[in-house]
């Protein structure tokens, strides 16, 4: 070096213009160009990072002791930041993002990631092959440390499988119905979107059974909620009403006088289930199914059978009583209307409008009727109640001689 420079004085001054921060990059970019067949150059370009390539590629030697690195291992660096770049660019195509940094594309996964709809074990068991692939986008969403050789090798299998994954997204409910289909009976493919739900999220890191009864957890709750609503649609379009609380308040009427009685025990239990907001399923389908055989929807909007009904509630005291003026005195309490029926503060407020008309009048007309029968007539007709009035009877037992 010394004879040279004796025989060639300006070296110095040429290696000072020549060994620059500027003629350094531009040797630097000359070297990638031609490395591996310019893959780093060129995946930069595809990536919009052919203005940050340098000092991405100046990062990989600022570690301790890269001054002593070899040829082969700044090689080796460079294969690594051709795999970031690869990486970068696959995410761009599968999920058509526009990233530029390897940071950035990591962040585009796991959120991506968090909202796949299927286990990793399920998908590995469904692609064998790209288990890798899997493995992959686990430690990602997982924040698990790859090691670049690690890096390079799960890289590899997502250019491998890249068509696969992207299929895989772009008919995500089809797969997943595929994969879940035991557990979605009753449900329809397109239907699927409905299960998209919170429970659902982040189920891609969830072991094949545990992301199995999650599935099959949001397939009953949708169904039992499928089955809600289509009772209080029936209801609605059979009643005008919200439920049955609401429509006896409508009508002043426990809804419950219009029920056979073959059907009283089912239909109190029905009702109990449409006045309240939360049902077992067991007690859902018991509804839709006297819902769907009742006779009750034959009369419920019928005036008159809802009045023939309400006068069921007076205990015999029709006769006395006038059905509208008793049902707004009997709004006047603090008592619902469906729940009138067997209240004994209600019987007993009927008891004493149907004695305030008795005394105001109505007794007279009984005797009037009884003094225009004959004593054979009066007589038959009091035989006739004893047998079929036990109070009745009781108080001429009891009556003194």
């Amino acid at each position: 070096m010394g004879k040279i420079y004796l025989n060639r004085p300006s070296i110095a001054s040429n290696l000072e213009a020549l060994l620059n921060l500027e003629k350094c990059k531009q040797g630097m970019f000359e070297y990638l160009k031609h490395y591996s067949g310019g893959k780093l150059v060129d995946l930069s370009n595809k990536i919009g990072a052919s203005d940050i390539i340098l000092s991405d590629v100046s990062r990989l030697f600022e570690v301790d002791y890269s001054n002593l690195w070899d040829k082969e291992t700044g090689n080796k660096q460079i294969d690594y930041l051709i795999s970031d770049y690869k990486f970068i660019h696959l995410t761009n195509e599968i999920l058509m993002t526009h990233y530029n940094k390897k940071k950035d594309a990591l962040v585009g996964w796991k959120e991506k990631i968090s909202f796949i709809m299927c286990s990793y074990e399920s998908l590995e068991n469904k692609y064998p092959s790209a288990k890798i692939l899997f493995d992959f986008l686990l430690a990602i969403f997982e924040d698990k440390e790859i090691l670049p050789d690690q890096f390079a090798r799960y890289v590899y299998s997502m250019d491998e499988n890249k068509d696969l994954l992207s299929n895989y997204l772009s008919n995500e409910q089809n797969v997943f119905y595929d994969i879940y289909g035991p557990y979605l009976d009753g449900i329809s493919l397109e239907e699927v979107h409905n299960l998209r739900k919170g429970e659902l999220n982040n189920i891609f890191k969830k072991r094949r059974t545990d992301s199995n009864q999650i599935v099959k957890q949001l397939a009953d709750s949708y169904k039992k909620d499928q089955l809600k609503n289509q009772i209080i649609t029936l209801w609605k379009d059979k009643t005008s009403s919200k439920n049955p609380k609401d429509w006896s308040y409508i009508h002043k009427t426990p809804i419950i006088l219009l029920v056979d009685n073959k059907e009283f025990d089912e239909a109190k239990k029905a009702f109990d289930v449409l006045n309240r907001q939360v049902a077992i399923d067991k007690e859902l389908k018991d509804t839709m199914e006297f819902l769907n055989k009742t006779s009750l929807f034959e009369k419920i909007n019928s005036k008159e059978e809802i009045n023939t009904a309400f006068s069921k509630l007076l205990q015999g005291y029709d006769q006395f009583l006038n059905l509208d003026k008793v049902r707004d005195k009997l709004s006047l309490l603090t008592i619902e209307p469906f729940d009138w029926y067997g209240n004994p503060t209600v019987s007993a407020e009927i008891e004493r409008m149907a004695q305030a008309e008795y005394d105001a009048g109505g007794s007279d007309k009984i005797v009037k009727k009884i003094e225009n029968m004959t004593s054979e007539e009066a007589k038959k007709y009091l035989i006739d109640m004893v047998r079929n009035n036990i109070k009745l009877g009781a108080e001429i037992i009891n009556k003194e001689e």
